[in-house]
């Protein structure tokens, strides 16, 4: 099963992806499961969601986190995080999965703002990222980020 995390500072970019995402995906024949940790509820009513409790998916929803994986029977799953995910406890966490067959793929959606004001912050999840994206991505550069970064 594919996991693909959604990171980063721009909330409604990560929701506009995610929607996106999941449509391309869907349409591409694979089943989807989204586990929303994004700061605000996404709106999907037509796709299987599963919505974490409010905070970090490193720290305080790790629990939770973790049992929604073991539930899911589908071929991708979408998990948009929350801005306070720290990028590398993140990738500990998700890079340590119980199982084998799970493959991580994490896109990190930076933005000017957080470039120019938390710098540090940019850094790490560009570090911690298989791929950056810019908030005005469009689907197709994403998808592509997407499979790129399966293949490695």
């Amino acid at each position: 099963m594919k996991l693909i995390v959604l990171t980063g500072t721009a909330v409604a970019a990560k929701a506009r992806l995610t929607t996106e995402l999941a449509a391309a995906l869907l349409a591409d024949g694979y089943s989807l499961t989204v586990l929303d940790n994004n700061d605000r509820p996404l709106r999907l009513d037509t796709l299987a969601t599963i919505r974490l409790p409010p905070g970090c998916a490193c720290c305080s929803v790790a629990g939770p986190l973790l049992r929604a994986m073991r539930s899911v029977t589908t071929d991708m799953v979408l998990l948009p995080v929350s801005a306070q995910a720290n990028p590398e406890t993140l990738d500990l966490l998700l890079r340590r999965l119980p199982g084998t067959d799970w493959t991580v793929v994490t896109l990190a959606i930076v933005d000017e703002p957080t470039r120019q004001r938390l710098p540090y912050l940019a850094a790490s999840l560009s570090h911690y990222a298989d791929a950056v994206l810019e908030p005005t991505v469009d689907i197709a550069e994403a998808l592509q980020a997407v499979y790129v970064a399966s293949t490695r």
